[in-house]
């Protein structure tokens, strides 16, 4: 992110996405960001993402993180007339 010109954090993603996403999703422990995503006009989804023991287990917390849920592609959802 800091080649692109943002900050290296959770918002500075956040921020690179805002205009292409309706959602952006924050681990539990970033979830003092959740305000200025949200400023961003993106709904903030906290969620734990990081995965705890072997590779392949299930992501911490119940169900684990499943950002497909909820979150919306808006250029998915535009109409062009004449297409």
């Amino acid at each position: 992110m800091a080649q692109l010109g943002e900050e290296p954090t959770a918002l500075g993603v956040a921020r690179h996405y805002a205009g292409l996403a309706s959602g952006f999703v924050l681990d539990a422990a970033d979830r003092e960001l959740s305000d200025a995503v949200a400023r961003l006009r993106m709904s903030p989804h906290i969620l734990d993402t990081v995965m705890t023991g072997a590779e392949g287990e299930e992501p911490a917390g119940e169900g684990g993180a499943r950002p497909e849920q909820g979150l919306k592609n808006p250029r998915r959802e535009m109409s062009f007339p004449g297409r």
